[in-house]
């Protein structure tokens, strides 16, 4: 498949060569943050590839997210590097490099000393690049090494990428964006027009870009993984077609493990919305629920001691939705809005969890949310037919004479009045209350 071009980030990566042409015995440095997904690693691999003249070294390290040990970066950056010539200490470099036969026999101090030496005599007379990724993960060893590097005089361009970081992460990376030496980028989603671009480059043609948007949230990562999964389909399968198997994997696998209530909640919140899954969890039913679709609870108003009244009330008889809002909301799945109400952070995110909830629970979930009927208009009820027949968009838009565009604005209200997930979840539910001819 041919790669798709970077889209966007013409004025970050312009920041990082401006950088680069600063560099002299002084380091400068480079800090770029935003969410997973966002481009930060393709926006330094772009980089690196345009750096004039080329890096005489480049030293790259990151985090071992699952299993974080001291020195991780250091480890990562001289992977397959011959140390046997460098400064310091056999033992330490044994250290520093994480070998198995290691010993410890040194203090913080010196084995943090050491590593500045091994990084500059690697680095050489430069100019170099450190490119330090996800340091929001790194141990505190390694966190302090870049801390140290980033006051160390050096010939080389320092690039930081980190998500949100916690208290330690978080006020290295405060040293860090407060020298005058530093260049601090943000990284947001893509614009519609950003993601039309992509679709022209991958399908020749900026329709349905904003569907697209829509459904990934202009998340780079999500929007490159669906145009490669449906390259060949073409794009309207990128609104329309089910996630596959392995990107909705990537959202599910991050409830493995998760407190039962949580993964209830999560659930609940997918097929019914966030505030309606609070509702359900304090037991309200019929118009209760209803409401609850409509006004925004703040998370934690929704308790009860009754387990009888609530299907998702776990053992102990409370339904903790503080826990399960606020867990669901470090795992990256809910966002919470201005109003406190939980929301889903990509609609795919619902996608994928609404898809792999097995039908028992998905009709207990259902049928305990209660409610009238959704009010359909006529058109709405027309497309929702189409949608039974199994016809895509383009289709449903040449039935009915309307445009694609207005297709998929009504899918989108179709999906929400339904609570439904997905396309296939929409048709099944125009069967069930008899839409269909």
């Amino acid at each position: 498949m041919t790669a798709l071009p970077m889209a966007g980030r013409g004025e970050e990566l312009a920041a990082i060569l401006g950088a680069w042409k600063q560099v002299g015995d002084q380091s400068q440095i480079v800090v770029l943050t935003g969410e997973a997904g966002v481009g930060k690693s393709r926006l330094v691999a772009e980089a690196l590839a345009a750096l004039r003249p080329r890096p005489t070294r480049v030293l790259a390290g990151q985090a071992r997210s699952h299993a974080p040990s001291p020195y991780d970066w250091t480890a990562s950056a001289l992977s397959g590097h011959p140390v046997e010539d460098l400064p310091g200490p056999a033992d330490a470099l044994a250290w520093l490099t994480q070998r198995p036969d290691a010993r410890r026999e040194f203090s913080p101090g010196m084995l943090l000393r050491v590593a500045v030496d091994v990084t500059r005599a690697v680095l050489g007379d430069g100019p170099g690049v450190l490119v330090v990724e996800d340091l929001h993960d790194l141990d505190p060893a390694s966190l302090a090494l870049v801390a140290e590097l980033a006051a160390t005089p050096l010939p080389a361009l320092v690039i930081v990428t980190s998500r949100a970081p916690d208290a330690l992460a978080g006020r290295v990376l405060a040293r860090l964006g407060g020298t005058p030496r530093t260049v601090r980028r943000h990284l947001g989603p893509l614009s519609p027009d950003e993601v039309a671009d992509v679709l022209e480059s991958a399908f020749g043609t900026r329709a349905g870009a904003a569907a697209v948007h829509e459904r990934t949230g202009g998340n780079a990562f999500w929007l490159t993984e669906l145009v490669a999964a449906f390259r060949t389909a073409g794009p309207e399968a990128l609104v329309d077609a089910p996630l596959p198997a392995h990107l909705a994997s990537l959202v599910t696998d991050r409830l493995v493990g998760e407190a039962p209530e949580t993964i209830r909640f999560a659930h609940a919140a997918a097929l019914l919305g966030g505030a309606a899954a609070l509702a359900l969890a304090a037991g309200q039913t019929g118009q209760a629920a209803e409401s609850a679709g409509s006004a925004a609870l703040t998370p934690g108003s929704a308790r009860t001691g009754d387990p009888a009244t609530s299907a998702d009330a776990p053992a102990g008889g409370t339904v903790d939705t503080d826990a399960a809002v606020h867990r669901l909301v470090s795992l990256g799945i809910l966002v919470l809005g201005a109003d406190g109400a939980p929301g889903f952070r990509y609609p795919l995110t619902r996608e994928a969890i609404a898809d792999s909830v097995l039908p028992a629970e998905r009709a207990a979930l259902l049928a305990r949310a209660g409610g009238p009927e959704p009010h359909l208009t006529g058109r709405e009820r027309e497309v929702l037919s189409c949608v039974a027949a199994g016809m895509t968009n383009q289709q449903a838009a040449t039935s009915l004479g309307i445009s694609i565009r207005t297709v998929t604005v009504h899918v989108s209200n179709l999906l929400r009045k339904t609570g439904s997930a997905s396309r296939t979840e929409a048709a099944l539910w125009a069967v069930r209350n008899g839409y269909t001819e």
